[in-house]
């Protein structure tokens, strides 16, 4: 997920996410020097949804704009 985080991050700077994407994609460890600890994705099949949490952001869901 930190890649993740990363890519984000270099969209909102108007860069490209190429980087990232290719180290999420080849499974490249976490950033130590951003993160504390590697953060998980869990991919599913099914799952139930409990509770649904939205943070509010200026950028619009997920910081990435409006549109």
């Amino acid at each position: 997920m930190c890649w993740y985080s990363a890519a984000r991050t270099l969209i909102g700077e108007g860069k490209s996410p190429a980087e990232a994407v290719d180290a999420y994609a080849i499974s490249q460890p976490h950033i130590q020097d951003q993160h504390y600890k590697p953060r998980v994705e869990i991919l599913v099949k099914r799952a139930t949804v409990l509770e649904r949490y939205e943070k509010k952001s200026r950028n619009g869901p997920c910081g990435l704009g409006t549109g």
